[in-house]
């Protein structure tokens, strides 16, 4: 229901009952929910990075009030962001100038700072720009190489521990829905989720990203590890 950037108003509207907003998508909106965005190069599980979220989230980010007009009810990361392309990329400098399809959030930032060509496309549109040569190479998840037929069109991919970026997303409601409920049917509801229900998102993440893996492997795909001074230069960054 609606385009992934309008998530956040129509549910403050009513015209959702609840919803997952992706940060990155609003551009200037959302300053604090970067936080997990950033790159940490440290490998680690999207489930327990959501656990971890949103407990800072309740603590430390809530109080800002970016979610004003909606109950949050779950905050999430997807897995690590890579680099998958038409040719193979080993070193920052190969990135150079590359035509890669970005997303918001950190992302943007990062691909300026790699001095890409960012191609502003929503992820189900990678296989179209892709296999008509429109771009050289995305930005995505390794979920992306199985659910958007990225491996089909992009056979390399340049990875990093913990990935060059992840992406915030939080699971919202609109306050009315709560006096819709009945008392036992919201207890229902809140006992499932905060920690137990973001956890159970990254949880999703991290499956839909091994699939993701494994379908890419099946056709031959290669995965390469950027390192040495490159990574050095890019933690710098």
């Amino acid at each position: 229901m609606g385009p992934p950037a309008s998530q956040m108003e129509m549910d403050a509207d009513g015209i959702a009952d609840a919803t997952w907003v992706f940060h990155g998508y609003n551009t200037g909106r959302f300053q604090l929910t970067k936080l997990p965005e950033f790159p940490t190069f440290q490998d680690f599980s999207s489930e327990n990075a959501s656990s971890a979220y949103w407990r800072t989230h309740q603590e430390y980010l809530a109080a800002a009030g970016e979610h004003r007009g909606v109950d949050v009810v779950a905050a999430g990361v997807h897995g690590p962001g890579w680099i998958f392309s038409s040719e193979q990329y080993e070193t920052l400098e190969d990135l150079k100038g590359k035509r890669i399809r970005v997303g918001g959030g950190v992302m943007g930032d990062l691909s300026n700072a790699l001095e890409l060509t960012g191609v502003a496309l929503p992820p189900t549109g990678v296989y179209e720009a892709g296999s008509q040569g429109v771009i050289d190479g995305a930005m995505l998840v390794p979920e992306g190489l199985r659910s958007f037929r990225v491996a089909e069109i992009f056979p390399y991919t340049l990875k990093v521990d913990g990935g060059f970026y992840r992406g915030s997303f939080t699971i919202v409601v609109n306050p009315l829905v709560w006096d819709e409920m009945s008392p036992e049917d919201r207890e229902a509801v809140e006992s499932v989720s905060g920690e137990r229900l973001s956890r159970l998102f990254g949880y999703m993440m991290d499956v839909s990203d091994v699939r993701g893996v494994d379908f890419a492997e099946e056709l031959g795909h290669t995965f390469t590890e950027l390192g040495g001074e490159d990574l050095n230069a890019l933690q710098g960054m």
